[in-house]
């Protein structure tokens, strides 16, 4: 067999092959994530909160969720957690989640969270996210971000210990709009932050579908490559024979 790649196609194809697996790969990722979610959230993971809010201004990150804009309102706390099974933890900062404000400039609404009552309900720990190459500025003069990462908002505001901040998530959360009067409307819903399993409408199979597509497509510029490369005679199986 002898072979003589062209240099530039090669280059082209690699990285275009590197492209295509590194996406089938993410979706099947996300495909085994989603399957391996409990359709609710174990009790065992919920987390009492006792103590009050500060004079810290709110924090607020954006997000999405069915094709809403919304910004998720957190509200620095004072206080202690207590999870099942352990002792009570009051050595670190907490922002708790109090409303879903749904705006896409939140400096332009006069919303104002009620005072936040830790007794109601228990509370989900969730995730610090890292920022990736496709992560929005934050604007942390402003609190708002755009990565829902605790330890940065108390970075930001300066608190002790803020290597060891947490997230708070309630189980039902209001959704805030604006009416036209200047008032707002509140709707309460299964809080979609608190359970990654509910968290986009997305289901499994999808993602094992896109999964599929991107590798297919991969498959698909070998194929083109190499069948390229035949028909112009810089692939060849059998040495070429001379009489």
């Amino acid at each position: 067999m002898t072979f003589r790649p062209m240099p530039i196609l090669s280059l082209l194809s690699i990285a275009g092959l590197a492209v295509l697996l590194w996406l089938g790969s993410w979706q099947m990722a996300r495909y085994q994530f989603k399957q391996s979610l409990p359709d609710q959230v174990p009790v065992s993971q919920f987390v009492n909160v006792t103590g009050q809010a500060t004079s810290l201004p709110e924090q607020y990150v954006y997000t999405t969720h069915n094709g809403e804009a919304l910004w998720r309102v957190f509200v620095p706390v004072a206080g202690c957690l207590t999870a099942e099974g352990a002792q009570e933890d009051c050595d670190r900062p907490l922002f708790v989640d109090v409303a879903l404000l749904s705006t896409l400039r939140p400096e332009d609404v006069d919303f104002e969270p009620a005072d936040v009552n830790l007794t109601d309900a228990p509370f989900i720990v969730v995730d610090n996210l890292s920022r990736t190459m496709l992560s929005a500025s934050d604007a942390p003069e402003k609190s708002q971000w755009h990565v829902a990462n605790a330890v940065t908002m108390a970075e930001s505001l300066n608190r002790d210990r803020s290597e060891l901040a947490l997230l708070l998530e309630p189980k039902l959360i209001d959704i805030v709009r604006e009416k036209p009067d200047g008032s707002f409307d509140e709707t309460s819903i299964e809080n979609p932050f608190a359970n990654p399993a509910r968290l986009d409408d997305m289901p499994p199979a999808r993602h094992l579908g896109y999964a599929l597509t991107w590798f297919g497509l991969a498959a698909t510029l070998i194929g083109v490559y190499l069948a390229f490369h035949i028909s112009t005679g810089r692939l060849r199986f059998r040495s070429k024979t001379t009489s």
